[in-house]
């Protein structure tokens, strides 16, 4: 409960696939990280903010009876998110590093389009640069070992992800199971499928916690219409 102000109510809309970083989000949001001592909001203010998460099933079961005034943020490119789109305005220096984060009025859209990185190294150790710049502003609970290390890109990395295998994740998308001591920038002569399937999912999952938090830092307070 927030003291000295109205709380406002959000629901987070997942697409079955983005599940996890629509609960990251959401935890992000519960956090008590405001720095009390020096007067300093992180994010939004502790307590403001009242956030529900559903999938695009619970979405579509109860969009009718939605007001105007609902804040919805969407997560992932789906069925829902879709018809909202080609409405938002999306942040330029992001969409070209192939992840979207924007709004309009009462309503936001955050996905992905992992191709932009995995068809071009350079972007993405331009990109890797800035996530790991943004996640030095979290602490390990948010931003783990596994998630910020640095994926070995190499040609065909778009065509093994394709292929695909799951890709088990715990609440933060940490990425279980990779190899232990494995270099940062190993050479590319000898890949096997399996790694670059693995490359491929870290790079997507750091552009989606690259929305996610990025989002929670810098748009949230603005989007909710908090001061």
């Amino acid at each position: 409960m927030m003291i000295g102000g109205m709380v406002k109510k959000l629901i987070i809309v997942t697409g079955e696939k983005e599940s996890v970083y629509a609960e990251l989000l959401s935890s992000l949001i519960t956090l008590k990280d405001d720095d009390v001592e020096n007067n300093t909001v992180v994010g939004i203010k502790d307590g403001s903010v009242e956030a529900v998460v559903w999938n695009e099933d619970i979405y579509n079961d109860n969009k009718a009876q939605l007001g105007s005034n609902t804040k919805l943020i969407f997560i992932g490119k789906n069925k829902s998110s879709e018809a909202v789109i080609p409405s938002i305005r999306f942040d330029k220096d992001m969409a070209k590093y192939g992840v979207n984060v924007g709004s309009l009025g009462n309503k936001a859209v955050l996905y992905i389009e992992s191709n932009t990185l995995f068809s071009n190294k350079d972007l993405y150790d331009g990109f890797y640069e800035k996530y790991i710049e943004l996640t030095e502003r979290f602490d390990d609970s948010v931003a783990d070992t596994e998630s910020i290390k640095k994926a070995t890109h190499t040609d065909g990395i778009g065509e093994a992800f394709k292929k695909g295998t799951k890709a088990v994740k715990g609440l933060f998308g940490k990425i279980k199971g990779a190899p232990a001591g494995k270099e940062k920038n190993e050479g590319t002569d000898f890949f096997k499928i399996g790694t670059k399937i693995e490359s491929s999912k870290l790079i997507s999952d750091q552009m989606l916690r690259y929305a996610v938090l990025s989002f929670y830092l810098d748009g949230l307070a603005g989007f909710m219409e908090i001061k």
